[in-house]
């Protein structure tokens, strides 16, 4: 069944329910990140003691192996999760960045038939407000977007597909959520159309965050 719920008509951020969402993903990806760097740092140590505790030249030629090749993957993997954590981070403050200027709107969104994409779940904003285009109008759906979850891009609640909240605008740049706010994900053009316009998400971010300070 299709959900239909008034957002509110101040700037997105202005919402309570909006803003506790946005805070509650930001907290989860800083707890992730400091969980990894304990563990980062544990496996760190564990290779140092490794390799300062040997007692027999049997037990040493093992630690010398074992401790370097520890310390060497945990810091490979840690680069990993810095990149990680660091972009999920910047992600969630672009998303911040769009709910302080723009307001929910209600929409219908679809996932794009057929569409793939490597940086989100490709999707449809319906151009119509928040009732869901007649079917077979294809005119009535925007261009397609790759929509992410700031921790996982593959991350998709197909509730958002029974009615859904719009920041930005739509088929460039803006910020998906569930009725209410839950659920915050970035949404972006797909990479087709961003070769298509010869644009980049960047530069996306910016005309909608202008033109948000215009209206």
């Amino acid at each position: 069944m299709y959900r239909s719920q008034e957002p509110p008509h101040a700037t997105a951020f202005a919402h309570p329910e909006t803003r506790a969402a946005w805070e509650g993903t930001r907290n989860r990806i800083r707890v992730r990140f400091l969980l990894w760097s304990l563990l980062f740092v544990g496996l760190f140590a564990l290779s140092v003691v490794l390799n300062a505790t040997a007692e027999t030249d049997y037990v040493k030629r093992g630690s010398n192996q074992l401790g370097p090749a520890i310390g060497g993957l945990a810091l490979l993997w840690y680069v990993f999760v810095l990149y990680s954590c660091l972009g999920a981070l910047s992600r969630v403050k672009k998303a911040r960045k769009v709910l302080e200027v723009c307001p929910w709107r209600q929409v219908a969104v679809r996932k794009a038939p057929g569409g793939k994409d490597g940086t989100g779940v490709t999707v449809q904003i319906g151009l119509s407000g928040g009732t869901p285009p007649a079917s077979g109008d294809e005119s009535a759906w925007s261009p397609t977007m790759a929509a992410r979850d700031p921790r996982r891009y593959n991350r998709w609640d197909p509730q958002l597909e029974q009615g859904a909240w719009f920041a930005g605008e739509p088929g460039v740049y803006g910020v998906l959520a569930l009725p209410g706010g839950a659920g915050p994900m970035n949404a972006q053009r797909s990479q087709a159309n961003l070769s298509g316009e010869r644009t980049t998400p960047g530069r996306d971010l910016e005309s909608v965050l202008r033109g948000a300070a215009r209206s």
